[in-house]
């Protein structure tokens, strides 16, 4: 955080009036974000972003068709696996909609968090040149993240034309539950690069948890599936933020029932996650330039 005084000050043994100070200090407190810091370095934020799609896209073989076999590819796997051989529900939905309504989330959550990470640790020598509000580097990976559901968002479209989808009102829920899977993933990210850059094998750790956190997200079954099985503890699920935009993307898409009491509570989660996000990378912060 910098701050900003104008008073007298003494040069080469003279007194000379209104000399501007600037002190860059921490924050007085971990949740303290330096938004007009933020707001200035909006520029910066963008050259970030734009470095890390130009990073993603040139000089690649599939090029933009990555972000479209990221969800694509693992639909049609689970379409065959869990839905034709083992024969899980899809709600009446056709399989690779379903598959789909559950993948476009996850997979933004997922770009994220793990860009979140990466950016961090690949930007030691950035971090020890110059001063910036560092949250900008983590929440760079918004940039390429949403590129990529921008892109798989295209093809959905064309399928949910290809199989007849009707269009409701319910769609409104669709962004919102994208949105409420990035702010998430950023408060995850956060929370997981501050860890990373002061405990080098937590990279190594993350790839587990989240493939942990797919499997209790109901992507490839449907969230009723839970309230059957677990009874009266099935209310745990919708601790997890992923569960209620899933159920807000399938409510969007074809008109199932929307669990109110899941959504809100998954917005209500990841907005803790965010906060607690930004919390700990606050104070790891003040250190960052010597563990990264």
């Amino acid at each position: 955080m910098i701050s900003y005084r104008y008073g007298p000050e003494e040069m080469d043994g003279r007194h000379v009036e209104q000399q501007p100070v600037w002190r860059i200090e921490p924050p007085r407190h971990v949740l303290e974000l330096p938004i007009r810091e933020l707001w200035q370095c909006r520029d910066l934020w963008w050259a970030l972003a734009s470095r890390d799609i130009n990073v993603r896209y040139k000089q690649t073989i599939l090029g933009g068709l990555w972000a479209l076999l990221q969800p694509l590819a693992p639909a049609l796997v689970f379409v065959l696996i869990f839905s034709r051989i083992a024969g899980l529900s899809t709600d009446g939905m056709p399989g690779a909609i379903f598959y789909l309504t559950g993948l476009l989330p996850w997979t933004f959550f997922v770009s994220i968090v793990n860009g979140s990470t990466q950016n961090l640790l690949e930007s030691a020598r950035l971090l020890t040149k110059v001063y910036f509000p560092r949250i900008l580097i983590p929440a760079a990976s918004l940039g390429y993240a949403t590129m990529d559901a921008l892109l798989a968002g295209i093809v959905f479209s064309a399928l949910l034309i290809y199989f007849g989808m009707p269009i409701t009102p319910a769609i409104v829920l669709a962004p919102l539950a994208m949105l409420g899977a990035g702010v998430s993933g950023l408060g995850i990210g956060l929370f997981m690069a501050a860890l990373a850059a002061k405990y080098r094998d937590f990279r190594y750790i993350q790839p587990f948890l989240l493939q942990l956190w797919f499997f209790l997200t109901p992507i490839v079954y449907p969230a009723g599936m839970i309230s059957e099985n677990c009874g009266r503890w099935g209310w745990l699920a919708n601790l997890n933020p992923l569960t209620g935009m899933v159920n807000a993307m399938r409510t969007a898409i074809a008109g199932t029932p929307l669990d109110v009491a899941a959504f809100l509570m998954s917005w209500l989660i990841g907005i803790l996650m965010a906060i607690i996000g930004v919390a700990v990378f606050q104070r790891i912060e003040l250190e960052l330039a010597d563990v990264v």
